[in-house]
């Protein structure tokens, strides 16, 4: 646990401006660090951006031109809304694989600063970046013992390699919010909390369902299947019929929409010609293609690698979640996307802080590659590169 800080008198009028900035730093130390590194990381976005400006003559002077690929199907949901049918000459694609939790936040920034739904959805994504890092820290508080700690916490979540997600309009930082928030309430037994963020992160992703296995293990762990049936079932129980209700919800309104409550999954299919497949295989084939495939492939194992080292750390339940997601992603073949999948899933750096927080050298060698991996992805979706859809 965090040493305990002495207790800071109310500020009197007579106080220094730096008094109060002292005060307010030894009672709420995430916040501003968030924030620091929030906006650093912003200014290395942009400035990686204006590198493939000068470079290549790529367009990314304005926040809206940070909104390719992914960002303008969560645009359309923000404006107008979901697509009735497939839209002409896309391949029967629709925005139904887009879930709605995120492009309902874009929405609601949309009216509240009066602005175009592109311009709201990558506005959207960076604030849900910081609340990203914030929670981050929030949920890994009993573990912060110096300010070394939280700044590397916070470091890692703001200059993830993949921190192009945080900042172009996706989905990932929302995700990324809401699970820190889910594992931090289960770690607290507060089931009905645990049970509604876990809807929430199915409203978000389709892989947020995964969340009530999270649940399950913990549950079953800190009140025991006689607790859970006898006088703490009520709670617990509902907290876990709470986790697949986004999903469930989405479902519902997909069905009154299009008659298909399922269209989330069937146009992925139709519009982009994913299938199910052995999430193995497909790693295996990815690793004789050589070049970014062998690359990925390499991720893939190191975080099932993770995974399994959470799991002997008594941390069952994070390195199951984390081994379903990367064994969901592979079996959809999604080996374009994966590395995305991977670097936002909050038990990854989970591990990483663990490994890192005790050796300079460690960090050193980590952020090294984190930096040149997030500066090659910027400079990379602006050039329109495919390797970062």
């Amino acid at each position: 646990m965090s040493p305990q800080l002495p207790t800071v008198g109310t500020p009197t009028a007579q106080a220094s401006v730096w008094d109060r900035f002292r005060t307010w730093n030894r009672n709420h130390p995430a916040l501003w660090i968030s924030a620091v590194t929030f906006l650093a990381s912003c200014l290395f976005a942009y400035g990686f951006g204006q590198v493939a400006h000068w470079t290549t003559g790529a367009r990314s002077t304005r926040l809206t031109d940070f909104c390719i690929w992914d960002c303008s199907w969560y645009s359309s949901i923000v404006s107008p809304g979901y697509d009735i049918a497939p839209r002409p000459g896309t391949s029967d694609s629709a925005n139904w694989a887009f879930f709605p939790l995120f492009p309902l936040t874009a929405r609601a920034c949309k009216y509240a600063l009066h602005v175009e739904a592109h311009t709201a959805t990558v506005l959207t994504s960076k604030l849900e970046f910081f609340t990203a890092i914030l929670a981050f820290l929030l949920w890994l508080g009993p573990y912060l013992e110096t300010m070394h700690d939280r700044l590397l916490a916070a470091m890692l979540v703001a200059f993830n390699p993949y921190l192009i997600y945080g900042h172009a309009g996706y989905s990932e930082p929302l995700y990324f919010t809401l699970l820190c928030l889910g594992f931090w309430a289960l770690e607290r037994q507060n089931w009905i909390l645990a049970g509604l963020l876990g809807g929430a992160v199915s409203a978000n992703r389709i892989v947020g369902v995964v969340f009530a296995v999270v649940y399950a293990i913990a549950a079953v762990r800190e009140v025991g299947l006689r607790g859970i049936l006898r006088d703490r079932s009520l709670k617990v129980l509902i907290g876990l019929a709470l986790c697949p209700l986004g999903l469930v919800l989405y479902s519902l309104y997909l069905y009154h929409l299009t008659g298909d409550a399922l269209a989330s999954l069937h146009v992925h299919k139709a519009g982009w010609h994913h299938t199910i497949t052995n999430p193995f295989i497909t790693m295996a084939n990815s690793y004789h293609q050589h070049g970014w495939f062998r690359v990925w492939t390499v991720m893939a194992l190191g975080g099932l690698a993770v995974s399994g080292w959470l799991m002997r750390r008594r941390h069952l339940e994070y390195g199951i979640f984390l081994a379903l997601i990367i064994l969901i992603a592979m079996s959809g073949g999604l080996v374009w996307a994966f590395p995305r999948y991977l670097w936002w899933e909050p038990p990854l750096l989970y591990a990483i802080f663990f490994w890192l927080r005790r050796s300079l050298p460690a960090c050193m060698v980590y952020f090294a590659f984190a930096g040149g991996m997030a500066s090659f992805m910027v400079i990379a979706w602006f050039l329109g590169t495919n390797i970062v859809t």
